[in-house]
């Protein structure tokens, strides 16, 4: 691999790591946080989506919830078949 086309990997790994992981392709704008299709805005797409703010958005925070309730009903359910 040459030096030029690692760096371009390492770039595009650090954008990954950088946008919000519910965004399933930021040409189409789709977001995945919530259970219908979602497509943000301009303002949410820079404001959110991009960005290492994305742990801000309402949508994400909301998806970060029911992920947490559902771990926790599973964990309940699986404490009463003992």
């Amino acid at each position: 691999m040459d030096n030029a086309h690692g760096k371009d990997r390492i770039m595009k790994i650090r954008a990954l790591k950088l946008r919000c992981p519910h965004m399933a392709n930021l040409r189409i704008r789709s977001c995945r946080a919530l259970m219908n299709p979602y497509h943000p805005s301009q303002f949410q797409l820079e404001e959110y989506c991009k960005s290492p703010a994305h742990i801000k958005c309402p949508f994400y925070l909301d998806a970060m919830d029911n992920m947490a309730f559902a771990a926790t009903v599973n964990t309940n359910l699986m404490m009463k078949e003992r």
